[in-house]
């Protein structure tokens, strides 16, 4: 990515990627509550492909279904709702974390 932008005035590239999973929240015996656990990753390399810095974390949604022989059952309106729960619990997560990233870039961008 940096040879592409290389005639470009740049001082850094960012990766990042959110994907989602189930998470069992309380399972006995595979009954139990299952939840949506979002996931975000993010990749920082300055102009000289060094890494400045790597992030990752994940968050659990609030939302829930059912979880019935290891599996969840929903119905696919559900889905949406529970990923959004996951990703504002992340976001706030993140939102704490993100100062001490912030003094990490300005250091080594």
């Amino acid at each position: 990515m940096l040879k592409i932008l290389e005639d470009q005035d740049i001082d850094g590239v960012m990766f990042v990627s959110l994907s989602y999973a189930w998470e069992p929240k309380v399972a006995l015996g595979g009954l139990g509550n299952a939840g949506i656990r979002s996931y975000i990753n993010m990749d920082l390399y300055n102009k000289d492909a060094k890494k400045v810095f790597k992030l990752d974390d994940f968050a659990v949604s609030k939302k829930g279904v059912a979880l019935v022989s290891g599996a969840p059952v929903f119905n696919y309106d559900k889905l949406l709702p529970m990923c959004a729960s996951a990703t504002e619990e992340l976001l706030d997560d993140l939102q704490k974390k993100l100062p001490k990233y912030v003094k990490k870039v300005d250091k080594n961008l």
